[in-house]
Parts: C-alpha cells; structure tokens; sequence
C-alpha cells in the first residue's frame, strides 16, 4: 500500500472510532519514515484527531500545532491553527498572558490577506444566494438546498473540501 492509501485506510480508522489502532500505525509510519516530508502535515492532523478523541488535551495541542507549522496550505495552516487555539484556550493551566503569542502567531496568518479588485455589478434576472461549510454530506441539507430554494432562487453552493467526489465539485 502506498503512503495516501493508507491515510484513507487511518482515517476511516479514526472516523469508526479505532483511535488506538491509528495511534499505533501513525507512530509506525512516522518512525519508519515512510510519509514524504511535504506530507506529514496529514499524519500531524490525524494525530490532533486521535488526541481530541480520547481528551488527550496536551498531545492535540501539540499535534495541531505541529500541522499548522509543518502545513503549507494558508486555509489549512489557519484550521490546524484554529483547533491548536481553541485547545489552547480549553486548557485550563494555561493564562491569558502565556496565549499571547499563540494568539499573535496565528493573527501573523491573516496579515498577508489582500483585498480583492472592485468588480463591476451585474444584473442578474433572480436573486442569487450561496451557502459555504466544510461539507455538504448531509442528504437532507442538501436535498433542500437543491430542491426548494432553486424554484426561487439561483443557489450555489461551495465546500471546503478538496475530495473531488463531492455534491459541489
């Protein structure tokens, strides 16, 4: 099995609730370097995942922060940055003094933000409305999202998701 089969294989694992099982195959394939560089980032994140599952607070922190660092992806590094925060902030030994730079190392991620050009308006014969979120797996989301508001409205619907067998790809 290739690297990427086996990240698909660990997170269905992590998804059917086999937390320990791809614990152990993420520290095997770590040590074993069998993961290219560019992609440890995936197993980082995965890890976080495991971590969050058993409440394992201290090792997701250390887990997201690894993959928002080792990540290269900007919306990728601000999730990975998002989740490493946010367990940050449930942890309760540390203060707000000590998440000051947490804070300021994660906001250097939204300096490089420049604003898009004025586009001209358009014209449009329906209203158009669009719905953004991480998935659209849901069936009764998205049959009434595909069915009911398109008698009225132009709908369009994107996903943060880079599977290519999405509903929206």
């Amino acid at each position: 099995m290739s690297w990427i089969e086996d990240y698909s294989a660990l997170r269905e694992d992590i998804h059917t609730g086999y937390i320990y099982e791809a614990i152990e195959a993420i520290l095997y394939m770590r040590a074993h370097e069998e993961i290219p560089a560019e992609e440890q980032w995936r197993f980082s994140e995965m890890m976080g995942m495991c971590c969050r599952a058993l409440a394992d607070t201290e090792g997701a922190i250390a887990a997201y922060f690894e993959a928002a660092t080792e990540d290269k992806s900007l919306r990728l590094q601000r999730e990975h940055f998002s989740h490493y925060l946010y367990l940050c902030h449930a942890a309760a030994q540390l203060t707000s003094k000590e998440l000051q730079p947490q804070f300021a190392m994660c906001a250097s991620l939204y300096q490089r933000e420049e604003p898009l050009p004025l586009r001209a308006p358009t014209h449009h014969a329906r209203r158009r409305i669009g719905f953004l979120a991480p998935q659209f797996d849901h069936t009764a989301f998205y049959g009434a999202l595909a069915t009911r508001l398109t008698e009225q409205y132009d709908v369009y619907a994107y996903e943060l998701t880079d599977r290519t067998n999405a509903p929206t790809s």
